[in-house]
């Protein structure tokens, strides 16, 4: 089956995954609005969604510079309304970020305006709206609230279904496209099946392999279960690892790649770090990501040892790459990469 053309465009991006989906997110409503402005005011509108009212004259920004307080990673404006949208895909929600944003929203004077945090996985709103409010003089009183990118795909999905004959062939196609994406990257909702107790069984089990492959290789006590956010892995610290933080997991968005970053990394090594191990996780932290499929066949390995045995050897590259990093780093007397 021919790849979704966003996904496929996602495997070459630049930035984050969450800058990914917002541009890909602003380039929809921006050719909605223009083709077909009242649906998409309509959509905005929904108090089920974003429940901003906006004009006619709406503009779509990405990345937008607040002096003092941030970007945004959607501004939405028009005359008389303001919508900020705070995306995220696999990074922790930072609650100062938002009180930031709340700050900027209570100084701004508009008929209209709101801000929404929008998630793929599960958050507690409730506990990250009190630790913002604690931080600001005043609560936000328009719309604060959280979304989740499948309630957003629901909703667009049914618009397609009922705006199709009247649209033209381009939005058609964008929508259809965008709703394509959302779907391979699991932001839709579907329902569960049998493959549940398989899937969770597998998952149970890699853990433990990947507990077991670290025993050797991490310092004694230093191996912590780490699953506060959309991801599964273990925390571990290296003999030789100059006081940094590791972790080795899956991300649910790609259960497909296996992941090893540095966690915290002090800002004058990560660019160091990003160049040697090749990437970087949504929350920015340097990494290396590698298919299950690339990392020694794992999938067709005949014993769980043989599996092991992979792991360590995925874990022992990259602490390789990151020594390597460090050296060139103290080499260089820390000049950039």
């Amino acid at each position: 089956m021919e790849k979704n053309i966003f996904s496929n465009l996602l495997r070459c991006r630049s930035n984050s995954d969450e800058d990914f989906l917002t541009e890909l997110f602003a380039a929809v409503l921006r050719e909605w609005n223009k083709s077909d402005p009242e649906g998409c005011h309509g959509f905005l509108k929904d108090k089920n969604l974003f429940n901003v009212a906006f004009g006619s004259d709406v503009r779509f920004d990405t990345q937008h510079y607040l002096p003092n307080h941030g970007r945004p990673d959607l501004y939405i404006e028009s005359a008389d309304a303001l919508l900020i949208i705070e995306n995220k895909w696999g990074a922790e929600v930072r609650d100062n970020q938002l009180a930031n944003y709340i700050r900027f929203l209570n100084q701004v004077e508009k008929a209209e305006k709101g801000l929404i945090l929008a998630t793929v996985f599960p958050v507690d709103f409730e506990d990250i709206k009190q630790k913002v409010n604690c931080q600001v003089s005043r609560p936000l009183d328009s719309p604060f609230d959280h979304r989740y990118w499948h309630e957003i795909h629901s909703r667009l999905k049914e618009v397609l279904g009922n705006k199709r004959s009247q649209w033209k062939d381009r939005l058609v196609y964008l929508m259809e496209t965008f709703l394509g994406f959302l779907k391979e990257n699991g932001m839709d909702l579907q329902e569960v099946n049998d493959d549940l107790k398989g899937g969770v069984r597998c998952l149970s089990h890699l853990m433990k392999e990947i507990e077991q492959a670290l025993e050797n290789i991490a310092s004694s006590g230093s191996i912590k279960w780490n699953c506060r956010g959309p991801w599964a892995g273990y925390d571990f610290r290296s003999p030789n690892g100059k006081d940094l933080k590791y972790w080795v997991g899956i991300f649910w968005s790609k259960p497909e790649e296996l992941v090893f970053d540095v966690e915290d990394s002090p800002p004058q090594y990560r660019e160091y770090l990003r160049k040697y191990l090749g990437s970087e996780t949504p929350g920015g932290m340097p990494c290396t990501r590698r298919l299950f499929k690339e990392v020694g066949n794992f999938f067709g390995l005949e014993t769980v040892e043989k599996q092991i045995q992979e792991l360590k050897k995925f874990v022992n590259h990259c602490l390789e790459r990151v020594d390597n990093a460090l050296k060139t780093f103290n080499r260089s007397g820390g000049d950039s990469v």
